[in-house]
């Protein structure tokens, strides 16, 4: 029998301890045994940061509007100082402008504070595997929005042409939603060399995500252009 994954950690910061240590406590029992949740509620940015240098957590779960350093500026500094950290932004309010910065920034999701625990849960979950995470019609059409200012078509092109035929198919399953193992699997491939190439992927598109990858995809055209997945080396 193969050895369990070892546990997520998980640091819960928000301006209302209250609030947090609820949050903290709801997912370490719903999330028991993938999840550990440390024992530890910064209310503040720097706080936060500090908390990260001690815990070394592999998502951190951030409140928007925290005291002093909102999201996106916290995303920004713990990716500068522990650049594997998964970031997670919570907040009451959703609209576009925020979640613009928080993408912009490098968050790998925007949770509504008002999710059910388990659907924070499994947020944490693919935020950790590396998957896209999109909650609400809203991000998806943000980011198409992100992508449709920042490039014409024959930059996005030009960005996308640079893709190897393998890439090319990575992208295709990306776009089809199919998880990271699952992708790996049907390319016959490990997760370490499919994350390899996404990785070089991202490099050089210059996209801040898999899904502002996918989307400027989309945009181009050039996903209706990819056929079904094969096996190719």
């Amino acid at each position: 029998m193969s050895p369990s994954p070892p546990a997520v950690t998980v640091l819960v910061a928000d301006t209302q301890q209250l609030f947090a240590e609820g949050l903290g406590m709801a997912l370490a029992v719903a999330g028991r045994p993938s999840l550990h949740v440390v024992d530890d509620y910064p209310n503040t940015g720097v706080g936060t940061l500090a908390a990260v240098g001690r815990h070394h957590p592999d998502v951190v779960l951030f409140d928007y509007w925290m005291v002093g350093m909102n999201g996106p500026a916290a995303t920004r500094a713990i990716l500068a100082s522990a650049p594997a950290t998964k970031v997670l932004l919570l907040s009451w309010s959703h609209s576009a402008p925020h979640i613009r910065e928080a993408v912009t920034a490098g968050a790998t999701g925007f949770l509504p504070k008002s999710l059910r625990v388990g659907q924070v849960v499994y947020a944490i979950q693919q935020a950790q595997a590396g998957d896209p995470l999109v909650y609400g019609d809203q991000l998806m059409r943000l980011v198409d929005d992100i992508e449709g200012r920042a490039d014409d078509a024959e930059d996005r092109w030009r960005k996308l042409s640079g893709l190897t035929p393998r890439q090319i198919e990575i992208l295709g399953l990306m776009g089809q939603g199919v998880p990271t193992k699952q992708m790996a699997r049907q390319l016959g491939i490990t997760v370490g060399t499919l994350k390899n190439h996404i990785s070089a992927m991202l490099l050089r598109t210059g996209a801040v995500s898999q899904l502002a990858l996918v989307n400027m995809a989309r945009l181009s055209g050039m996903l209706r252009d990819v056929g079904p997945p094969g096996r190719s080396s």
